[in-house]
């Protein structure tokens, strides 16, 4: 029986082949989501999340003093490109998003009979400033409000500055609470 040759997989396919890197870094740089990318380039997700995970291995090492294997700074070249490719597709299509948000830009134009142009721009897009208010600040925007604390303390004003129309209401709830328990008590 003849045996059959073993094809070469996992981090080291990845990390021996440039065009298989290559074809990987481009579909990523083209926004494609990475399971798919690997699947474009021919090889497996889990193959890109293990080269991935080396990387921050090689790094921990790194902070050790641990010297690094030849694969591990392969690792980590791969790493630092596909890191760097995300951010690039991030940043494209976050200034589209900007774009449609500010509006202004031109959408169509025409020449009309009499020789003028006629040009129509985009209105500016709250949907769009919505959501990159929503991504950009997401912590700062979904935290719970900060707590207030009361102006009176068990009946004794905290500051100098309250307006009569809130002292003449404190007196009043004073009394209506005072009154509550006087009846409880009977």
């Amino acid at each position: 029986m003849a045996r059959r040759a073993r094809r070469r997989s996992g981090p080291k396919l990845l990390l021996a082949d440039p065009d298989t890197r290559e074809r990987y870094i481009n579909a990523i740089c083209n926004g494609v989501p990475l399971s798919y990318a690997a699947a474009q380039a021919g090889i497996d997700a889990a193959t890109v999340w293990r080269a991935m995970r080396r990387a921050e291995d090689a790094d921990a090492k790194l902070e050790t003093g641990e010297p690094l294997t030849s694969d591990d700074v392969l690792c980590q070249g791969f790493a630092a490109k596909v890191k760097s490719a995300r951010a690039a597709v991030a940043v494209r299509n976050i200034a589209v998003v900007q774009q449609a948000a500010e509006g202004g830009y031109l959408l169509r134009q025409r020449m009309l009979a009499n020789g003028t142009v006629e040009r129509e721009y985009a209105q500016a897009d709250w949907r769009a400033a919505k959501w990159l208010l929503e991504m950009s600040f997401k912590d700062e925007l979904t935290a719970a409000p900060p707590r207030v604390e009361p102006d009176c303390l068990d009946g004794v004003p905290v500051r100098e500055e309250t307006s009569p129309t809130v002292l003449a209401l404190t007196k009043v709830l004073r009394r209506g609470l005072a009154e509550r328990d006087d009846d409880q008590d009977v």
